[in-house]
């Protein structure tokens, strides 16, 4: 199982303690953008200011990430949910295993917010350039870059997981949303684009997720939970 190299990524490029980070993700599809968005929550070269969830049934994926900051104590951040369907394909509604952990309690409190306003309003209310991390289909990038250029002055860098650079195989990330990851790649903000090449490098063992279950903490139960949701909808 691949896990997003986040662990590897973000602590190289980013020095400086507590960066502003906003993280793009499409959570509850594979395992990886659970454990990496639960990394980024504990590392302390992090301040995740935002999280907001791409397409596909993006109001479950809220609640889901809704849900896993509530284990860290970090219900405080805003999430923001993108559109359904991204710029180009249609909404895919197939089964989702991971949203199986929700109940009618998780639900994010007020009005709701669009991710491409927390975005834009996240980026220019900052006094600090933020590296924006994406783990999921570039949509909610890319619109807030097309629509609001005043942004790109104020990423200091994006970081995502996309593409397959040196083997013949088309990745997941980049092509469900074509436009959109052309509009990112076009956009002249630094990109740092890790790719399958890396991330199937990344493993986590039986051992591992023993050693995770027997951590005997509720955000580590809620991370084992997930990952044995996973395995089930791929066997």
């Amino acid at each position: 199982m691949k896990v997003v190299v986040l662990f590897l990524l973000v602590a190289s490029i980013v020095a400086a303690r507590g960066i502003p980070v906003i993280f793009d993700t499409d959570i509850g599809d594979d395992v990886d953008d659970a454990l990496a968005l639960a990394l980024a929550l504990q590392l302390p070269e992090l301040a995740v200011k935002a999280v907001t969830t791409a397409i596909d049934r993006a109001a479950l994926r809220s609640r889901l990430a809704f849900k896993e900051l509530g284990f860290f104590g970090r219900q405080d951040i805003p999430i923001g949910t993108g559109a359904d369907e991204p710029l180009f394909d249609p909404v895919r509604r197939g089964r989702h295993a991971q949203f199986d952990v929700l109940t009618n309690q998780d639900v994010v409190p007020g009005p709701g917010q669009r991710a491409f306003d927390l975005i834009v309003r996240t980026l220019l209310d900052s006094p600090q350039r933020t590296t924006v991390v994406a783990v999921g289909p570039l949509t909610n990038v890319a619109l807030p870059l097309k629509v609001e250029p005043r942004i790109k002055a104020k990423i200091a860098h994006i970081v995502l997981m996309g593409g397959a650079y040196y083997m013949p195989q088309r990745e997941y990330n980049l092509y469900r949303d074509r436009i959109a990851s052309e509009i990112v790649f076009s956009s002249g903000v630094p990109i740092t684009a890790v790719g399958l090449d890396v991330t199937r490098r990344c493993k986590l063992t039986a051992d591992d997720v023993e050693r995770l279950k027997k951590a005997g903490h509720e955000s580590s139960k809620f991370l084992a939970r997930q990952i044995d949701l996973w395995g089930e909808r791929t066997q």
